[in-house]
């Protein structure tokens, strides 16, 4: 004889966001619902092992964090399932959601976690971040924070970053393998409008911290950032991404350092800035590699802010770091020139009308800016730049040192991306 079938929720607790707050916030619906998914370990100190031993799972609505933001802490084995539900976190805290010291676990489904500015509040007084995946108190004696996965969206607005692997700053906590399927931050930063460095919405993807090799491999697939000042920064860590999209951000890729090697290998931007911006300059074989990517730098003007004001002038991209840069089926379209009468190549912005305003001024470039800084190409265009047996005029190079620019099978274009020829030798350039 069997006995009756298994309920929905034998093996879940359910969380109705629908029910009434409570000082404005769902602070007491979650603690009772984490209270049941965690069972008799609910009680332990935080620098203890919690085990969930059921899943979550929150319903269609919103969710109100409780001041100061929701903090997972020491919850290992935790899953999570947000089903149509956003979640809301608002005003100067430090992260709307924050998972920490929780290893092995989750958090899925068909939610948006979002920040917020209260009502009447300042233009900054919103979150710092919105996701954070972290360990923050240190010490082998705690939780570790290890092998978690994040899929969702995130949106609304926030200071520093939409979702940051890693507890921001310097620390010794060790921190491994990050796991995300699929991730889109959407933000409200102005590409068009923005001078000089904006202050929201300033990062989509922020993977690792000041650590050297304590915050490693992120591992990411589909990742889609749009409206960020910079869609994906890097900072003393090594990330493998499968593959990007990039709508409305200044800069594609933020390279802060490498704990081993970045890896991009595939996809696209489009009303961007910058493709490339190296903020670490470092002397370690810490490399970034490109593949199979579109950057359409269609917002690209003069004297944007993120890098050192003698390359602000015309710098598309920027590259300092010994390891190496490489690109691999790169194209670089969009970008605002025309040729002079003199055959150089020069700003030129659009008018309303598509037509081009031709300026005196330099058109962007690919900077090499120190000694073994160097950039290697294959198969890659620039449109409208021509290369030659000895010479790529997309690449410049800074006389008191620079790397090496060396480039197979670059395709010279026209602008609009018609092809005219592909230089067959190997160029050498050392600027």
């Amino acid at each position: 004889m069997t006995g009756p079938p298994a309920r929905p929720w034998d093996s879940a607790v359910f969380l109705d966001p629908r029910i009434e707050t409570r000082d404005g916030h769902h602070g007491h619906a979650i603690d009772a619902a984490l209270r049941e998914v965690l069972g008799d370990s609910y009680d332990r100190p935080r620098d203890q092992h919690r085990t969930a031993q059921k899943r979550l799972v929150v319903g269609p609505g919103t969710l109100v964090t409780p001041p100061g933001g929701l903090v997972l802490q020491s919850m290992r084995y935790l899953d999570i399932e947000l089903d149509h539900t956003t979640v809301v976190g608002r005003g100067d805290i430090p992260a709307v959601l924050a998972v920490d010291g929780s290893s092995y676990g989750r958090i899925t489904g068909t939610g948006t976690i979002q920040g917020e500015r209260p009502t009447g509040g300042k233009r900054t007084e919103v979150p710092a971040d919105v996701v954070v995946i972290r360990k923050s108190i240190e010490g082998h004696h705690a939780p570790n924070q290890t092998h978690f996965r994040f899929n969702g969206r995130i949106g609304g607005l926030w200071r520093n970053a939409g979702f940051r692997g890693g507890f921001p700053g310097s620390t010794t906590a060790q921190e491994d393998h990050f796991k995300s399927d699929e991730i889109h931050v959407l933000g409200n930063y102005e590409v068009m409008q923005a001078q000089g460095d904006a202050d929201l919405c300033k990062v989509g993807v922020w993977a690792g911290n000041q650590a050297w090799s304590n915050n490693r491999r992120h591992k990411y697939g589909y990742v889609h950032v749009a409206w960020c000042e910079t869609a994906v920064r890097t900072e003393r860590t090594a990330v493998d991404m499968d593959y990007l999209v990039a709508d409305g951000c200044r800069d594609v890729w933020v390279f802060g350092g490498a704990a081993t090697k970045n890896i991009l290998r595939g996809g696209e931007a489009e009303m961007c800035a910058r493709f490339i911006n190296d903020a670490a300059w470092q002397a370690h074989d810490h490399s970034l590699v490109v593949r199979d990517f579109y950057a359409k730098l269609d917002a690209w003007r003069p004297g944007l802010g993120g890098l050192q004001e003698r390359y602000s002038a015309n710098a598309c991209s920027l590259w300092g770091t010994r390891g190496n840069c490489i690109l691999e089926n790169v194209t670089i379209g969009s970008l605002p020139v025309k040729r002079g009468a003199n055959g150089v190549l020069q700003y030129a912005p659009e008018r309303p009308d598509g037509s081009q305003t031709l300026t005196n001024l330099p058109a962007p470039r690919f900077w090499s800016t120190q000694p073994s800084a160097n950039i290697l190409t294959r198969h890659c265009a620039a449109h409208g730049y021509r290369a030659a047996a000895a010479h790529n005029e997309f690449f410049a190079f800074e006389s008191q040192g620079h790397g090496v620019a060396r480039h197979e099978l670059w395709k010279n274009t026209e602008r609009d991306g018609v092809c005219i020829s592909t230089e067959m030798s190997v160029i050498d350039q050392r600027g």
